[in-house]
């Protein structure tokens, strides 16, 4: 299984074209990854939708508190 980390986080914003800048993105796809956990979220404060379709994460422990997010 693959580890959500910040180097993980930092391809996916680069392969779909948003900000390198955790804080500015408002959304974060990562579908379909093989993501085992969530984690390494915290800079993302002003995600308003995280799309983790298609991974074996089965439990929400290590979502920070984001206060924008409106999607899961």
């Amino acid at each position: 299984m693959a580890l959500m980390t910040k180097q993980a986080l930092r391809q996916i914003c680069k392969d779909h074209k948003l900000y390198m800048t955790p804080h500015l993105n408002d959304k974060l796809y990562c579908n379909f990854k093989g993501f085992g956990s969530i984690g390494d979220l915290e800079e993302y404060v002003n995600l308003g939708a995280l799309f983790l379709e298609g991974n074996a994460i089965d439990s929400l422990e290590g979502l920070p508190p984001l206060s924008q997010l409106k999607c899961l």
